[in-house]
């Protein structure tokens, strides 16, 4: 005897997935209502599929490197919740805001931000302590 499982998800992941999106039209909201969503509840849980379906359209519309874009900005957006992170992300973008507006600044500007990775990866992996197990490990190297 074999049950269908359905891989969930919270709503509040696939409200943050049509947030990131929201620069690219409302390819989420189509997707949502296609499958019956009008409205999301962060305190629900929908099927994985759905965000899937929604990864899907982007790929065939933009191209695989939509997808790239759209996981670290997503990425970005779930650390930004971790109050150092978000901090850290502020005071760069305060700090170097001249040289990250001009766009002459190309070559600089990823010396920046390559010099800022291992206050981020602390920053990060201090975070990602907290979730440790005896049998999950994981860090950012």
């Amino acid at each position: 005897m074999s049950k269908e499982i359905k891989s969930m998800i919270p709503g509040a992941s696939l409200a943050s997935t049509i947030k990131v999106l929201a620069g690219l039209g409302p390819i989420g909201d189509k997707v949502l209502k296609q499958n019956g969503i009008s409205k999301i509840d962060p305190n629900q849980n929908y099927p994985s599929i759905v965000r899937l379906k929604i990864f899907d359209e982007i790929r065939e519309r933009f191209g695989s490197d939509a997808l790239y874009a759209i996981g670290i900005e997503q990425g970005l957006l779930m650390l930004s919740m971790v109050p150092p992170f978000g901090k850290f992300i502020s005071d760069f973008r305060i700090k170097h805001k001249r040289a990250l507006k001009n766009p002459k600044s190309g070559k600089k500007n990823l010396i920046l931000v390559e010099n800022a990775l291992p206050g981020l990866k602390k920053i990060t992996n201090d975070y990602l302590g907290q979730f440790r197990s005896n049998n999950i490990k994981g860090s950012i190297d």
